[in-house]
């Protein structure tokens, strides 16, 4: 287990990053500092499902 939040295909992880992106977008609106950097999806042999990571 790699305490990474699990999503079961790719169009959920697709609709994670999408909302992380808004979020972060959001926060640099409001001055508000963040550290979420993801930005892509990949699919983890470990658990058959998808993650998210800000490794380019």
């Amino acid at each position: 287990m790699t305490g990474k939040r699990r999503y079961r295909d790719g169009e959920l992880a697709k609709h994670a990053l999408r909302n992380v992106r808004m979020m972060r977008q959001l926060a640099e609106e409001l001055g508000v500092e963040t550290r979420r950097r993801e930005c892509r999806s990949y699919r983890c042999d470990g658990c058959n499902g998808f993650h998210l990571t800000s490794w380019a």
